[in-house]
């Protein structure tokens, strides 16, 4: 088989034998011949090289052999990675349809547990108003506790409800845990694949290195029998001139002796010139190799550092996406900026509210001061009226009575305004503390301020920071493009070199040709000289014959005509024998000429098969790239898919919480409902207390009913501004709680659409998976952060709305409290005023008639120190109108 495949190859076995014998018997021709020393030196060169060409051709025919078998193993080996890659695949596949399968019931799960949160709210809402009906002393009718039953069925279908759900959370986090196995399992099965893989390849490109090194040295091995060839057909051609000049050298050898000498010493300098010559073009040769060996390890530096770059582009682009993101950061922190500027803003005008509003109460309260020393004035006074109506008790005895009167009247109104004047002071108190209260709120304030500007200066630190990080990334990009420059221009330079390189081998050949033509020049000119001198001796000769001993050299010119007759039939026999191996060794040339031509042939197909060969690497290597990024993605996607079922495992553990919580709740519930019978004495005398406050009420309601005071609110615009500011302030800020609860409807709307949206945007990606959409994927992926970092500042400013609707609401009952009070204050002044000029009027009518009183009353006891009973028990008549229209409490008519 292998001697099949030479023949095919190479030459054939009989042709190297019958070389070898033809060689050795012209060595033996050659070797009785002195003169022919140097051509059979050369012949012997020759025939060394064509069996050391032979030997590397053997040698490179078996590598060959060996790589093929090698690239059949590697395309088996590469089909049953392909095939591996493609099991992969479709394991892949049934993952990602059992993980869709798991998703669908973790969405399942999630709606159920969203059911669930909302039945838990409304459980707890019903919860809440149960305890405060409780706490409140409503007592539990059948309609409760038929409620109550209720929630609790309510309670135990969410308990088994709950059960089955855990269920299928706990079988679910089993298949999610055998599927992370599983998929575990195939990836360390698809990395040892992929190490295999990339060993086998390694393999197959150490033996194509190998492979084109020994084609290298074919070449270089085909090179040399070229030349070789080359120089044998100069060295036949050179045998056939000399075959031609043997005659004329024969004939005239002993008288070109010296001419034969000079020229060995002109050949002998021409072969020295030639060798050195070779040496040159040797050592040119040496130098090119090392310079193609430098260039092509500039070559394979190359990609090193087209990789670098290609790092350092990255490295730059992932600096430019962080300087892009710190640039978003730092718009969203000055959007933060701008809003916490608003707050403090609007924190600055609530202060300065505040503070107006508290020099206001400052106002009242030195208006109350200013009125409780106009009080204090008025008793005074009143008490100089007391001193006068004793005098006037000691000059008549009726008027004693009158005075008596008037002075227990002028102790109750002294101890009224004791009383008011106590409250005007706790009043006073309740003001400066709240004064105090709006200090500290106002302290927080500027504590917040301070945090606000705090949490601005590190913004502007980290805005500093990034602007510093950017500078350092440029000074890195430069010097990475420096070092670029650099080896471009090393590789510039070693370009330059090569062509230097190249120029000079091209100089040392044109020098090698021109050398070679001043040998043939010299040679013709050599030739040319024998012909002269040929002649000139022959005339010598013939003139030396003629005068000098004719027969001698008559006789001497026959034997050597003998002789030279021997040696031309001596050198015809050798002249034909020679022509023989010359004819033999042009049949080994043309069939070593068709063996090549085969074999080029040969090496064509085989250099196709590689080509293909590699085409197909590239492509499966493509393919793997595809998968790798294929697998890299289901990954991603497993990993996202761990952290929300992580994120609904801690979901879970809330609604367990809460769950514990509702438990303990109910367990309260259930221990108050234990205490019914108490909870029923204590209805019993709440109720009795009911009527009792109804009673009450119903008699302030037909005292409403005939309202005293019709046209109050009309003028409390000019008695007391105050009053009428607080009102418009709280109806301002009823306007403005309503605006606000509208507004946070809104937002709240407009979040549940982008949760609709968002949804929406979920089932589309879960309906259309793949690696095409990755891309799309990521930009969804950021849309939904941005739309939560959104959502979270609406959140934010919904809390900070209910935050402030909640101090409104603060401040609005604080003013109604206070408008009460200020009404109820206002009627008793009122009604005091009016006790006092009724008394006023009676005592004048007293003093005018001292008896009409007895006379209208028809009694004469005195009651309660001697006062009469007329002054302590009188009855006055009111006029009421009764067609006048009713009035609400801020001035709005209710009879319209």
């Amino acid at each position: 088989m292998e001697r099949k495949q030479e023949e095919e190859f190479g030459i054939s076995a009989a042709a190297i034998e019958s070389l070898e014998r033809n060689f050795v018997e012209v060595m033996k021709e050659l070797s009785a011949e002195d003169n022919l020393e140097r051509f059979k030196l050369e012949y012997e060169k020759l025939h060394r090289a064509l069996k050391k060409s032979h030997e590397s051709e053997k040698r490179l025919i078996k590598q060959c052999q060996e790589l093929n078998q090698e690239i059949v193993n590697n395309a088996h080996k590469i089909q049953a990675a392909l095939q591996l890659s493609q099991d992969d695949e479709t394991t892949i596949a049934s993952l990602r349809k059992e993980i869709e399968k798991a998703w669908k019931m973790v969405d399942g799960a999630h709606e159920k547990e969203a059911r669930a949160k909302d039945t838990i709210q409304q459980l707890k809402k019903e919860v809440a108003r149960l305890t405060t009906l409780v706490e409140q002393g409503a007592g539990l009718t059948l309609g409760h506790e038929s409620n109550l039953q209720d929630l609790i069925e309510d309670k135990k279908e969410l308990s088994r409800d709950r059960d089955a759900s855990k269920a299928k959370v706990v079988q679910l986090t089993h298949d999610h845990k055998e599927l992370v196995e599983r998929l575990k399992r195939l990836t360390i099965d698809n990395d040892t694949s992929e190490m295999n893989l990339q060993i086998k390849t390694q393999q197959y490109q150490q033996l194509w290195k190998e492979f084109e090194n020994e084609q290298k040295q074919k070449e270089i091995s085909e090179r040399k029998v070229q030349e070789y060839h080359q120089s044998i057909e100069k060295r036949m051609k050179e045998l056939e001139g000399a075959k031609k000049t043997l005659l004329v050298r024969q004939q005239e050898q002993e008288r070109l002796d010296k001419r034969a000498k000079e020229e060995r010493e002109l050949v002998s300098h021409a072969n020295k010139n030639f060798e050195a010559a070779q040496r040159e073009l040797d050592t040119q040769k040496e130098k090119l190799n090392e310079a193609e060996r430098e260039s092509q390890q500039l070559k394979s530096e190359i990609p090193k550092k087209q990789a670098e770059l290609d790092k350092k582009i990255a490295e730059v682009s992932m600096v430019e996406a962080t300087l892009v993101k710190l640039q978003k950061v730092l718009a969203d922190q000055d959007e933060e900026l701008i809003a916490l500027r608003a707050d403090r803003e609007k924190l600055q005008g609530t202060s300065n509210g505040y503070g107006s509003q508290i020099t206001q109460l400052l106002a009242d309260i030195e208006s109350s001061e200013g009125k409780i020393d106009g009080m204090e004035r008025k008793v005074k006074e009143m008490a100089r009226a007391k001193n006068l109506t004793v005098t006037m008790n000691v000059r008549e005895e009726g008027e004693r009575v009158r005075l008596e009167g008037t002075r227990v009247i002028e102790q109750g109104k002294n101890r009224s305004l004791a009383q008011e004047l106590d409250s005007h002071l706790r009043q006073n108190e309740v003001h400066r503390r709240e004064i105090f209260v709006l200090e500290q709120q106002q302290a927080q304030y500027y504590a917040e301020a301070q945090e606000a500007t705090s949490r601005y200066q590190q913004a502007l630190e980290q805005v500093r920071l990034g602007n510093e990080r950017k500078a350092q990334l440029s000074l890195e990009l430069e010097d990475a493009e420096r070092k670029l420059k650099n080896q471009q221009s090393m590789y510039e330079q070693v370009r330059s070199d090569r062509a230097l390189y190249k120029k000079s081998l091209n100089e040392a050949q044109s020098e090698i040709n021109e050398m070679l033509r001043r040998f043939k020049l010299m040679d013709h000119q050599i030739k040319q000289l024998k012909d002269e001198l040929g002649s000139k001796e022959r005339l010598l000769c013939q003139a030396h014959a003629t005068h000098k001993q004719l027969g001698k050299d008559i006789a001497n010119a026959e034997q050597r005509v003998n002789n030279l007759k021997e040696d031309y039939s001596h050198a015809k026999g050798r002249g034909d024998a020679l022509a023989e191996e010359i004819k033999q060794l042009s049949q080994i040339i043309a069939d070593c000429d068709t063996e090549k031509a085969k074999q080029h042939m040969k090496f064509n197909a085989v250099t196709n098969e590689r080509n293909i060969l590699a085409t197909q690497l590239i492509r499966r290597n493509d393919e793997l790239s595809i998968l790798y990024e294929k697998i890299r993605i289901q990954q991603s996607t497993l990993g996202k898919g761990e952290t929300q079922y992580r994120d609904r495992l801690v979901d879970i553990r809330m609604l367990r919480d809460k769950v514990h919580e509702l438990r303990l709740s109910l367990r309260v519930a259930l221990s108050r409902i234990r205490n019914v019978e108490e909870m029923k004495k204590h209805v019993t005398l709440l109720q009795r207390q009911l009527m009792q406050e109804r009673a009450k009420v119903k008699a302030l309601y037909e005292e409403l009913q005939n309202p005293m005071n019709v046209h109050h609110w009309r003028s409390l615009e000019g008695s007391d501004p105050q009053e009428m500011e607080n009102l418009l302030k709280i109806h301002t800020l009823q306007k403005r709680l309503i605006a606000k609860t509208e507004e946070c409807v809104a937002k709240d709307r407009r979040i549940q659409e982008r949760e609709q949206e968002y949804s929406q945007l979920k089932n589309v990606l879960a309906r259309q998976p793949g690696p095409e959409i990755a891309e799309q994927l990521n930009v969804y992926h950021e849309n939904i952060l941005r739309r939560g970092a959104q959502i979270q500042r609406m959140e934010t400013e919904l809390e900070s709305t209910s935050f402030q609707e909640a101090e409104y609401t603060t401040e609005v009952e604080r003013l109604q409290s206070e408008l009460q009070d200020v009404k109820k204050k206002f009627f008793d002044i009122k009604t005091k005023n009016k006790l006092l000029k009724k008394e006023k009027q009676m005592y004048e009518h007293l003093q005018r008639h001292p008896l009409a009183a007895f006379h209208t009353t028809g009694t004469t006891t005195l009651a309660n120190g001697n006062m009469p009973a007329a002054v302590h028990g009188a009855t006055f008549a009111v006029h009421h109108p009764q067609n006048q229209p009713r009035f609400a409490g801020g001035g709005f008519s209710l009879s319209q």
